[in-house]
């Protein structure tokens, strides 16, 4: 990971409560990575078995990938806007996309025909 995905996570962890050694905070911090990396996969899964999900099977959209990263990030108590999920904690998301979508995902699929996480 980078080290700024790492510090991102470390202070998520920290805003939700997560209190430990460096050694924990690091294992925590791979624990996180594991789930989010799981997550992609199922939805990226999820998006080839749905063909009604955009353009191009496979790829994803930047709603479907902030999705998983809630997903992920709320089992372990990290707030949604950080690192991976939304950054404007009181800007609505789609609206997010459409003022910082260039800078998250140049190359993602649309979301059409993709109704959410649940």
């Amino acid at each position: 990971m980078a080290r700024s995905t790492v510090v991102n996570l470390a202070t998520g962890l920290e805003s939700g409560g997560f209190r430990g050694t460096f050694s924990q905070m690091r294992a925590k911090i791979k624990d996180v990575g594991i789930e989010v990396a799981n997550q992609h996969i199922s939805f990226v899964t999820h998006d080839y078995d749905n063909g009604n999900i955009g353009e191009v099977k496979g790829l994803l959209s930047l709603k479907q990938m902030a999705d998983y990263h809630h997903i992920a990030f709320k089992l372990f108590n990290i707030p949604n806007h950080f690192y991976g999920g939304t950054w404007l904690n009181n800007v609505p998301d789609e609206a997010e996309f459409t003022l910082y979508g260039e800078l998250y995902c140049h190359d993602c699929d649309s979301a059409v025909g993709y109704k959410g996480a649940n």
